[in-house]
């Protein structure tokens, strides 16, 4: 399949939920503190203490920070709400960015203003304290109630903040969609093009294990190979 997944949000977002279906561990409740945030480019993390707040309180910490969409647009976002993100918390502690219009917090190209919606709509609830984990899972339950295709693409704005809440509840949401589907049923749900021939279908798959399995669908397939050949054959 040729899909360049830097630039494919279906592609992005469906590696995420594979990578993540086995090893999903949702935060039951988020407070203020952000346990970490991953630094851009970079393998180091950078933890927001006590310490810390209390020293960029009187310069940082306003009502509102200034944020700039990938379409352009600007706007302003409470700062309690938008600093549940890592990447917005990270520019804001690290660089001073959102003090202005002029200096807002760029975000990622894949945080369109409908995703941002959708983001710090959940980021409001639980940040608000006092929730009990009863509500917040009742909460989630209605939030991700959406068409796949707003899932789809909420998971990798999520991701692209390093929102990793947001992205375990979405993932574990695209999880159930593609359980016990056929590799066909999920290029129709994420409409991803179908450019293998019939012949690349049936490739021998690597059997490092030995696995019997794989050795019955290997000779399978050798057997389908050898009809398509047969039937390709001009006939004398």
């Amino acid at each position: 399949m040729n899909i360049d997944p830097s630039s494919n949000w279906r592609f992005n977002c469906i590696t995420i939920c594979l990578n993540l279906f086995f090893k999903l561990a949702f935060w039951p409740s988020l407070g203020f503190l952000l346990t970490s945030v991953s630094a851009v480019g970079g393998l180091h993390t950078y933890k927001m203490s006590e310490l810390d707040i209390a020293v960029i309180k009187p310069e940082i910490m306003r009502s509102y920070i200034w944020l700039k969409s990938s379409d352009g647009s600007i706007q302003q976002v409470e700062q309690v709400v938008a600093m549940f993100c890592p990447v917005i918390c990270q520019d804001v502690i690290q660089k001073g960015l959102g003090s202005s219009k002029a200096c807002p917090v760029c975000l990622p190209q894949k945080v369109n203003p409908a995703m941002l919606s959708l983001i710090f709509d959940y980021c409001r609830f639980h940040q608000a304290p006092g929730r009990s984990n009863k509500e917040r899972k009742t909460h989630d339950e209605m939030f991700i109630k959406m068409d796949t295709n707003t899932l789809c693409e909420l998971a990798s704005a999520a991701d692209s903040l390093q929102l990793k809440p947001l992205v375990d509840l979405t993932c574990r949401a695209l999880a159930r969609v593609i359980e016990g589907r056929s590799p066909e049923e999920i290029r129709d749900i994420f409409h991803i093009p179908d450019d293998l021939t019939e012949e690349e279908k049936l490739e021998p798959l690597k059997n490092i294990t030995d696995d019997p399995r794989i050795r019955l669908l290997n000779r399978l397939y050798a057997k389908k190979r050898k009809e398509l050949k047969e039937k390709d054959r001009p006939k004398a």
